[in-house]
């Protein structure tokens, strides 16, 4: 599943509170997708599962 935040507001406030300062940095200022593992590593989620997107696509349909 693919999600975009944008870092104004609140986000980079929020997300160093997640994930401590130095990773909302990297993830910020990378402008690249956080692969699920490191995701899952960082509790930016709470599971990852085998498809997904297809899971989340037809429940929203």
């Amino acid at each position: 599943m693919r999600i975009g935040l944008t870092p104004d507001m609140a986000l980079p406030f929020w997300l160093a509170r997640r994930v401590g300062p130095h990773a909302a940095r990297r993830i910020i200022l990378q402008d690249q997708p956080v692969a699920s593992d490191r995701a899952l590593k960082l509790e930016l989620c709470d599971q990852v599962v085998e498809g997904g997107e297809r899971e989340c696509e037809r429940r929203v349909s």
